[in-house]
């Protein structure tokens, strides 16, 4: 399967909240920042495939990533 493309949301200003809160949580909790770029990542290689426990199902086809 080819690499799935994250994007993050910018608000107009080109600001992005989760790229901010990636950068504060980096200087305040290593740990916890290599956790949310490992699931990142594993989300860019699995793509939709992505299942429990690192997702689940909504429904009408959305799943919920944690």
């Amino acid at each position: 399967m080819p690499l799935t493309t994250i994007f993050f949301y910018a608000e107009s200003d080109g600001k992005s909240p989760v790229v901010d809160w990636l950068s504060e949580l980096k200087s305040k909790n290593r740990q916890g920042f290599a956790n949310c770029v490992a699931r990142i990542r594993q989300l860019q290689q699995t793509g939709y495939q992505l299942r429990r426990p690192s997702s689940d199902y909504l429904r009408d086809g959305i799943y919920d990533w944690f």
